[in-house]
């Protein structure tokens, strides 16, 4: 089913882009396709700056990590 409807894009495209230019005009139907892209930068940069760096204190002992571990254990 996906390469069925990859292939259908790919087949329709085309097609549907000059109508696209004939109905809007060019500018308008490049700022159209730009649009997806746009969004997309948007939140990739929202995702970017809401995350936190893992804190220093979380590698500060790895020999306190493998004494928990094996207390853990027994």
């Amino acid at each position: 089913m996906a390469e069925f409807s990859a292939s259908l894009a790919q087949l329709a495209e085309p097609g549907l882009g000059g109508l696209l230019i004939q109905v809007l005009s060019a500018p308008v139907a490049l700022a159209v396709d730009a649009l997806p892209f746009l969004l997309s930068a948007l939140f990739l940069v929202r995702i970017l700056h809401s995350e936190q760096p893992p804190s220093r204190l979380a590698w500060a002992d790895p020999a306190g990590d493998r004494r928990r571990a094996a207390r853990d254990l027994r």
